[in-house]
């Protein structure tokens, strides 16, 4: 578990650093990427538990947790795309939108490899009978 952690924690500082050089040091959009981050909490939690998934009662946490940062970040981009700020930046996507396409692409690469915990951990591609979570035990 230990290494997952320091992956995490090696991720998540170089995604604040490319979220911080992909909209020019922090300026214009970096509200839209820092939303991921506001509930980072979430997912950090969710690796503390990958190590125990064998308990379904853990299983369905894991998920919980993923579910509710997936949501925070889905509310903190749908106030940023309402708000004066979003008119502002768009220049920001037209002028840098590699960037901005990198930076959402590393933060789906890291959401793929904490879920990977859940579906190694459970052999959930192979298995035929049991439920995508696979509650039962």
């Amino acid at each position: 578990m230990a290494v997952r952690l320091l992956i995490f924690i090696i991720y998540t500082i170089i995604y604040f650093f490319l979220a911080l050089l992909s909209t020019g040091g922090g300026h214009g959009n970096f509200i839209f990427f820092l939303a991921p981050l506001v509930t980072w909490i979430f997912p950090f939690a969710a690796i503390c538990l990958s190590s125990k998934l064998n308990n379904k009662t853990i299983r369905i946490v894991f998920v919980l947790l993923l579910l509710i940062h997936y949501f925070a970040v889905g509310m903190n981009i749908y106030v940023y795309l309402q708000s004066e700020y979003w008119q502002k930046d768009q220049r920001i996507w037209e002028n840098y939108f590699f960037w901005q396409i990198l930076l959402m692409a590393i933060y789906f690469v890291g959401q793929v490899y904490i879920w990977s915990f859940l579906f190694r951990k459970n052999n959930l591609v192979k298995t035929q009978e049991n439920t995508f979570l696979n509650l039962s035990e």
